[in-house]
């Protein structure tokens, strides 16, 4: 399900541009529908007490602020903030690798480094990049 979902999160965009069809609302709402789509998947962990409470909260908003400062980074200052790799792309590749051999602990604890990675290297782009200015 996560890897078909992450599929179609590729397709839609990519035939949209291709047909001329892509719009600000388009990116707007594929970006918001990822956010919910992790929230949803992450949540579900915590909720069905398949990982640590405060492991699972604690990747759960790090991943939601990460993308909450990427956002205003973009909106504020007019700066894109890019990743060489696509941190979501890697975030769901770490869930699919770990959860059949049901190592959730372990899961959780790379994808909490991988948004801590992600708030640093955000914030500290924003610090650079205005610092410039």
């Amino acid at each position: 399900m996560i890897l078909l979902s992450g599929f179609f999160d590729v397709i839609d965009g990519s035939v949209a541009r291709a047909t001329g069809k892509a719009t600000d609302f388009g990116k707007f709402f594929d970006r918001l529908l990822d956010k919910i789509n992790d929230s949803i998947i992450t949540a579900s962990f915590i909720i069905l007490g398949l990982v640590d409470l405060r492991l699972g909260i604690y990747a759960l908003i790090t991943m939601m602020i990460s993308t909450n400062v990427s956002a205003n980074i973009e909106a504020v200052l007019k700066f894109k903030i890019s990743d060489a790799v696509s941190l979501r792309f890697l975030r769901i590749l770490v869930i699919v690798i770990f959860i059949p051999f049901q190592k959730f602990t372990i899961m959780f604890i790379i994808l909490s480094i991988i948004s801590t990675y992600s708030l640093i290297h955000r914030i500290s782009s924003a610090f650079f990049y205005l610092k410039k200015e």
